[in-house]
């Protein structure tokens, strides 16, 4: 696709761009590759609106550079029609996620956005945008850390596996204690996991009152049950996940819903004969 020349006062920067931050380091390495050899790769941006302004789609980092270079214009590439936010946000997410530029919750947040505009699962989101379910399986707990906690990770202070296993670790002394020693280097990832392993085992029991079957009512008169001898929500997610798996593999193979039913069943006696 042929780009044109836009004048960055036309440009406009997309306000939910994934990525929130741009370490000067960074933004300064851009500009002097810029400065050396040319802008080697148009933006993206939308058709002009109203105003005449154009919102980038992708190359934010790019247009940060040219105006900090004092540049009058930008090769730009115009999107074929206006872009939705859900479209939008798919193009940044694969520019970004691709080239690595998102920290570990930018990324997570994108995700959560991206579920919610098109009211979808996880799974379904990680189909969509062509990542690992596992991906999001363990990027999407670390929102529910504490802001600054969230920050250290963004920051690289806390690396995103050891933060994912403290994110499994209720509120309380225990992830108190070993959050600050996250922020100074002395917890390890194993360390972290182990914590959040043994806090599972040694959960207090359920409820007077547990909870054992969930049946989710889905459109068009389906529905999912779930039953367990205590149903969580992690223990929920890890069944379903197991199921799309193994419907996946017999799709691949040509089995039909009988079928997989069996194999469920055969799976289940072969389980409890050796128990």
């Amino acid at each position: 696709m042929r780009s044109i020349p836009i004048s960055l006062a036309s440009l406009v920067p997309d306000p939910d761009q994934p990525r929130k931050s741009l370490p000067a380091a960074e933004l300064d390495q851009l500009v002097a590759s810029i400065r050396d050899r040319g802008l080697l790769l148009p933006l993206r941006v939308k058709p002009a609106n109203a105003q005449g302004q154009h919102v980038i789609v992708s190359g934010h980092r790019r247009y940060a550079a040219l105006v900090k270079l004092g540049a009058a214009t930008a090769d730009c590439v115009v999107t074929d029609g206006p872009l939705d936010e859900a479209a939008t946000l798919v193009e940044q997410l694969t520019e970004n996620v691709i080239r690595q530029n998102l920290g570990p919750i930018e990324e997570a947040e994108a995700y959560r956005r991206y579920i919610a505009l098109k009211q979808i699962s996880a799974a379904q989101a990680a189909q969509e945008l062509h990542v690992a379910p596992s991906r999001l399986s363990r990027l999407l707990p670390l929102l529910e850390l504490p802001a600054a906690v969230r920050a250290e990770i963004d920051r690289g202070v806390i690396p995103q596996d050891t933060a994912y296993y403290l994110s499994r670790l209720p509120d309380g002394d225990e992830r108190t204690r070993l959050i600050a020693e996250a922020v100074t280097g002395t917890l390890s990832r194993d360390a972290a996991a182990r914590s959040a392993k043994t806090r599972r085992a040694t959960a207090p029991p359920s409820p007077a009152h547990p909870v054992t079957r969930v049946r989710c009512n889905l459109s068009g008169g389906r529905s999912v049950t779930f039953c367990a001898a205590a149903v969580g929500l992690n223990a929920l997610i890890e069944t379903l996940e197991e199921v799309l798996k193994s419907a996946r593999k017999a799709e691949q193979q040509g089995l039909g819903v009988t079928t997989l039913a069996k194999i469920f069943r055969d799976r289940t006696a072969a389980k409890a004969g050796g128990a």
